[in-house]
């Protein structure tokens, strides 16, 4: 009795499966923004077609971002809030990550070249520069990571003046 009902039931799934290799139906129709207009995807040239494919929508990108931002914050609430804290005596070195194109990092170099200690520059317009910065979560520019002898993060800042104050440097005019 039992193997009767499952193979009326095998029976009807591979009927099933043959049916939907039969559905007949129209072609729909894919309509994308490009600056501004909508436009059918099939009138797109080969590359566009391509770039289509890899496009992520927008609620995807939101979730991954919500997700590091919380990561992120306590470390960086701690470091913005400590900064007075901060004993520039344990820094023993800096990365400093910068853009050829950035109006502000010319400033943050400027007051860079007044503390002695030794640092490194990443220019994040290059490859090797911008998996550096991805692997220490550089969103900005310019961006100093101040580190210990050890190599741990001490404090980041994108701003001149928390270097000036931190180190406690006469202002530098730009």
């Amino acid at each position: 009795m039992k193997e009767s009902r499952a193979v009326k039931i095998d029976q009807e799934i591979s009927k099933l499966k043959d049916d939907l290799n039969h559905v007949e139906g129209s072609t729909t129709e894919v309509y994308a923004r490009i600056v501004g207009y909508y436009r059918s995807v099939k009138n797109w040239n080969i590359g566009k077609k391509e770039e289509y494919k890899e496009r992520v929508p927008f609620s995807k990108i939101e979730k991954e971002t919500e997700v590091l931002v919380e990561e992120l914050s306590p470390v960086t609430d701690k470091i913005i809030n400590d900064i007075t804290s901060i004993n520039s005596k344990k820094i023993s070195r800096y990365s400093y990550f910068y853009r050829t194109s950035c109006p502000n990092c010319p400033a943050m170099k400027d007051v860079l070249n007044q503390l002695s200690l030794d640092g490194e520059e990443i220019n994040v317009d290059m490859e090797t520069g911008m998996e550096a910065a991805s692997e220490d979560l550089v969103f900005a520019a310019p961006t100093v990571i101040f580190r210990s002898s050890k190599g741990e993060e001490i404090f980041r800042t994108g701003h001149p003046g928390d270097v000036i104050d931190l180190f406690k440097l006469e202002s530098v005019s730009a």
